[in-house]
């Protein structure tokens, strides 16, 4: 049913209200946009208001707003809003699918006919029983490959057991292309499989292809034992682009075949099929099949079984001063990963040699665009919404975001990895910035592409991200920033009074706040993160990220380092953190070296823990205040003002004072900074390996040990500039091989000769060494190649009373202790 509309025109002259009921004339959004068009040529303040109900877009296509169908005059913009905010406006593109029966052969099973406006041979990849977003017939791997059991599936799924071949490679299906399932029982003949096209292989995180990623490809076609992945768009193609995943920037340019999938989804079986709430579009026989859940009746089916075809709702194109309020947005699809291509993102769903992920709601170079109290569910696609193309002023207050395929909000635009970023002073006009995001709660999102974020901010500038409470996401929380080290003009992001709790429920290699760029002016502060499991950091500046100054956050239940600073960190501060039941921070490189007391000293950051074993029962009232302000207000906060835009930004000074803490200062008795733990049983010179450990902790709670590091680059971890440093929060003893993805090692070896050398690099073959430099009265130490006899390289090791060692070279120890150095 269609829902009345109203269009208000205030006339400018004399605020005279004129109401004019039009839904006997005006049979769609569509129209109500071309009568706002004639009523803003007569210089009106125009409200269209939408009456409750369904207002569809099916068959129409979406509703395109451009440049004439905002208001000039920013302080009277065109508002869109509900009638009754109470009992809202819909707009979507919902099919009902009606014409229920019993199932003539499968008991317990419902199928319909395909609706009459579909069709036959159409995708559908969305359905929706009673609210409830159905499920796709799936398989799950349960092998020793598959690292973690069953990805988490129910003990009632079917689960195959890896025994997946390889088929005999030839020119048309390389090796990693096709298997072969003679073994695999749970997926049946393939001969006999429905639509064998419309099957979908899934690999999820480190058991499937990458950590961080979990990509799709559809089957092309079987034959006897024999599936085959889509190769019919040959260099393009699903398939390709997973063997070739990342050439250029870290993968192999003879390419690598991809693991035998995690998941098989859209396989229709007797075995498949048992779980209530699956459903199945049997795209030959032109129906769709459902196993209702335990409450539904068919007639309950009957009255709300829904699809979709149309996979945008809504566009804003280059739009000024346009507000949307109390609007809901249901039921919109996306297709892209059912195609040929399928969908392999290089991170945070950006689709790897395709560019911007698909969106139901787009925003294109838009200015001062407003999405107020809005509620977005049942959307398919890889993000909710999407604002770039140089698009500024954009808010969204107080928004809900539920059953959403994939993250909720993309703000900027990317590129793929190892190319340029947009330079830092790109035209201010092409800039996407001055965005607002506030008071949105996000839950168990995505839904589906399980890389996307429910917030990702790509190259962006002058944004609030504040007061958000998001939940039970697949990968990170909030991603910020792109490029892993490529200066952009981002400048000015501020993630601040977020409440994130369970992110990285599906992947791995992110966590609940997550960066990757330098970023002037930018910071994360009086979040509270709670119930994070998944290495390698909670809060985690990947490598390439500098200048985010983080204060003031909350730590509860995080079983991975609470604050991972990875790579060279150049300008990065981490102060004033409460950890409860929480990992210490793992802060490697430059982390810390610009933290200063008032009086411009170099001073240690401050963290917070109960002692060792306990937990806080109730909060420290410092904590406690971050904790009561953050996430979404309670009630309807104030219309939030646009961000201040701000000049480009421009590259930090380099050289100048900096704050080192690790290296040779000269031997003082007295000073607990020069002594040092090694790992329980390893004395000096014994050849053995060890942690090396300060005696004294960092702050109240937290030690730091030894660690090498070499460059992590987007080809991996590259041997140069080779460093040794202290890093907070010390790790467990390594094995004998540098850590994956880390670049980094804190195993040591003390040597019969007196060199200490990392047991986890080496330089083509040779060991490298601890070397003290040449210059300086506090001079830090370096990580070179060892060489015989290298005064350098030969330290002197004095036992102390309390069990720790001095280690010092010519009356120069080795020191734990804030310095100022230029």
């Amino acid at each position: 049913m269609r829902g009345a509309l109203l269009i208000v025109l205030l006339v400018a002259e004399t605020r005279a209200l004129i109401s004019v009921r039009v839904n006997a004339k005006l049979g769609s959004v569509h129209e109500a946009r071309d009568a706002v068009r004639l009523a803003l040529q007569s210089d009106s303040d125009v409200e269209v208001v939408l009456g409750p109900g369904v207002h569809s877009t099916h068959g129409l296509g979406p509703l395109v707003l451009g440049t004439g169908d905002g208001n000039a005059n920013s302080q009277h913009p065109v508002v869109w809003r509900s009638e009754f905010p109470d009992d809202p406006a819909i707009i979507g593109a919902p099919i009902a699918v009606t014409g229920w029966k019993m199932h003539p052969t499968l008991a317990g099973v419902l199928v319909a006919p395909l609706p009459s406006n579909v069709t036959k041979n159409d995708t559908l990849r969305h359905f929706w029983v009673n609210g409830q977003r159905a499920i796709r017939p799936t398989v799950y791997a349960c092998g020793t490959e598959s690292g973690s059991g069953c990805n988490n599936a129910s003990s009632s799924v079917p689960k195959f057991v890896f025994a997946f071949n390889n088929s005999i490679p030839t020119a048309s299906y390389p090796r990693g292309s096709a298997f072969d399932v003679q073994y695999e029982p749970s997926v049946g003949d393939p001969t006999t499989w429905l639509n064998p096209e419309d099957v979908e292989f899934v690999w999820t995180s480190c058991s499937g292809f990458n950590c961080w990623l979990e990509p799709r490809c559809t089957v092309e076609n079987v034959s006897h034992n024999d599936v085959f992945l889509k190769q019919k768009e040959g260099n393009s193609s699903c398939y390709h682009r997973a063997y070739y995943f990342g050439d250029g920037w870290g993968g192999k340019p003879e390419g690598k075949p991809p693991k035998p999938p995690t998941s098989i989804e859209n396989l229709f079986t007797p075995a498949s099929f048992t779980q209530p709430g699956t459903w199945y579009y049997d795209r030959s026989g032109a129906s769709v099949i459902y196993r209702p859940r335990l409450d539904e009746t068919i007639a309950i089916v009957e009255g709300t079984a829904t699809t979709a075809t149309e996979e945008v709702a809504l566009v804003v194109n280059r739009t000024q001063n346009l507000v949307w309020k109390n609007v809901h947005f249901q039921y919109v699809t996306s297709l892209h990963a059912s195609g040929p291509r399928g969908f392999i993102d290089t991170q945070s769903g950006y689709l790897y040699q395709d560019g911007e992920p698909p969106v139901n709601i787009h925003v294109a170079g838009a200015r001062n665009v407003s999405f107020l109290n809005c509620d977005f569910r049942h959307m398919g696609a890889v993000y909710t919404v999407g604002a770039n193309e140089g698009s500024q002023g954009v808010i969204f207050s107080n928004c809900t975001f539920s059953d959403c395929s994939g993250g909720a909000i993309k703000l900027g635009n990317v590129g793929e990895r190892g190319y340029p970023a947009p330079a830092p002073d790109t035209d201010p006009t092409r800039q996407d910035r001055g965005f607002v995001v506030s008071d949105c709660e996000m839950e168990s999102i995505p839904v589906e592409y399980g890389g996307a974020n429910p917030i990702f901010g790509g190259y962006i500038a002058d944004t609030i991200i504040a007061h958000n409470t998001i939940s039970n996401s697949a990968y990170s929380g909030i991603c910020l920033g792109w490029g892993w080290g490529e200066e952009s003009y981002m400048r000015n992001v501020h993630a601040v009074n977020n409440s994130i709790t369970n992110p990285m429920l599906r992947l791995a290699d992110g966590g609940g706040l997550y960066t990757n760029t330098p970023c002037p002016n930018c910071n994360v502060s009086g979040n509270i993160f709670q119930n994070d499991q998944i290495e390698y950091g909670c809060l985690y500046h990947d490598g390439g990220s500098g200048q985010w100054y983080d204060t003031n956050n909350v730590f509860n239940h995080i079983h991975t380092p609470s604050v991972f600073g990875h790579g060279t960190c150049a300008g990065i501060i981490i102060d004033d953190i409460w950890l409860n039941d929480s990992s210490t921070p793992r802060l490697q490189g430059a982390t810390n070296f610009g933290l200063r007391g008032e009086n411009g000293t170099c001073i240690a950051p401050h963290f917070f823990s109960p002692p060792d074993g306990t937990f806080w029962s109730e909060w420290p009232p410092q904590a406690a205040a971050i904790v009561a302000n953050a996430g979404r207000h309670a009630e309807m906060p104030l219309t939030p003002i646009f961000p201040s835009l701000s000049p480009p930004a421009v590259k930090p000074p380099t050289g100048g004072d900096v704050c080192i803490r690790f290296g040779t200062q000269p031997c003082e008795s007295w000073n607990t900074a020069q002594n040092w733990h090694l790992a329980e049983g390893v004395t000096p010179r014994s050849g053995r390996i060890t942690t090396i450990k300060s005696a004294i902790p960092t702050n109240s709670t937290m030690y730091s040990c030894w660690a090498a590091q070499i460059a992590s680059t987007s080809s991996g971890c590259q041997l140069h500039s080779p460093q040794v440093l202290c890093e907070d929060g010390c790790q467990p003893l390594p094995l004998f091989s540098a850590e994956e993805n880390n670049c980094m090692g804190g195993a040591w070896y003390l040597n019969t000769n007196g060199t200490i050398t990392t047991a986890t690099i080496t330089s083509k073959g040779t060991p490298l060494c601890i070397s003290k430099g040449s210059h300086g009265v506090g001079t830090a130490i370096t990580l070179t190649p060892c060489k015989s006899q290298d005064p350098t390289q030969i330290w002197t090791f004095v036992s102390n009373k309390d069990g720790s060692v001095t280690i010092e070279q010519n009356g120069m120890c080795i020191t734990n202790n804030y310095r100022i150095e230029n």
